[in-house]
């Protein structure tokens, strides 16, 4: 990487920039360069949209920016109307009851899946004149020069830009190999979950939780008649990185909790999304070098044990 630019140098106008990452942060910034009169390419090495996966939330700023993208009505209805929280001992006796509205009723926040929310924000920037999305592709390479950078995909396409932006998550490999290769650090818990039918009859206006030795997990419904269980546990305890390894483990470890858990983890099958990750905190010594901006998680992801 090379960069002559003098500090305090005024630089020209950005008019063309790539985009690395079509989750919910690179659409986004897609959407508002593209409203500035930029053009924006976005590639994402999946090759298909997002399925349903684990919830997430939006607070505050976050959900103050995703309703001024012409999003108000939209968000409102991809958010899971649950108002409250339960925590189940092992023989499935209520030990709790929180109530969540004041951070889920949509005026200071939601919760929402975030393929729903990834989708509605691809769905916001694409339609802005300018914008263009590759799916099933990635960066192969990136040279940096004083004016530009040359950017060759994984599909043999080559271009030219004004600037980079790595939107592509906590695992960025825009990160490792341009900023920092050593910024990611494993922390000793992990986490399992699936989306599968709800077959148990959850109401659907309340998740349930429990905690055992070593894991505790959540079991949400979605409102459409699916649900959703998420469990942490010590990275040690889940199996190895084989293709059934997170569905074994939601057996393994709800084997022994109340009925809910255990009947959802028996219902999940091979056509459902299982989905696994360690968590990590993201620790880079900078978010911005000239011409590359890091985005999102890509640039500093703090740990939720934190």
């Amino acid at each position: 990487m090379t960069s002559q630019t003098r500090p305090g140098a005024r630089r020209p106008p950005v008019q063309r920039v790539l985009v690395i990452g079509g989750g919910i942060a690179g659409p986004t910034v897609a959407y508002w360069l593209a409203r500035d009169g930029v053009e924006v390419d976005v590639v994402e090495r999946s090759p298909d949209a997002p399925r349903r996966g684990y919830v997430g939330n939006a607070f505050c700023q976050c959900l103050y920016v995703l309703r001024t993208m012409v999003l108000g009505e939209a968000i409102d209805e991809a958010r899971l109307r649950v108002d409250t929280t339960s925590g189940l001992d092992a023989d499935g006796t209520r030990l709790y009851q929180r109530d969540l509205r004041s951070v889920t009723d949509g005026s200071r926040g939601i919760a929402a899946y975030r393929s729903d929310l990834a989708s509605l924000v691809e769905s916001a920037a694409a339609a802005c004149a300018g914008v263009r999305f590759e799916r099933g592709c990635s960066v192969r390479d990136l040279v940096f020069d004083d004016d530009r950078v040359s950017a060759t995909l994984t599909n043999g396409r080559e271009a030219e830009y004004d600037l980079v932006i790595g939107a592509d998550g906590v695992h960025s490999s825009t990160r490792r190999r341009y900023v920092a290769d050593d910024a990611e650090h494993q922390l000793p818990v992990a986490f399992v979950g699936a989306t599968t039918t709800d077959t148990v009859g959850l109401d659907p206006g309340t998740r349930l939780e429990h905690c055992s030795v070593g894991a505790n997990g959540v079991l949400a419904p979605s409102g459409s008649g699916d649900a959703t269980l998420v469990i942490f546990a010590r990275r040690d305890a889940l199996p190895g990185d084989s293709r059934d390894a997170p569905l074994l483990a939601l057996r393994e470890i709800t084997a022994s909790w109340p009925e809910p858990f255990h009947a959802v983890a028996d219902a999940v099958n091979e056509d459902d999304e299982v989905f696994s990750d360690g968590l990590v905190l993201v620790q880079a010594p900078t978010w911005a070098l000239p011409r590359l901006v890091l985005l999102g998680d890509a640039a500093a992801c703090m740990s939720p044990l934190s």
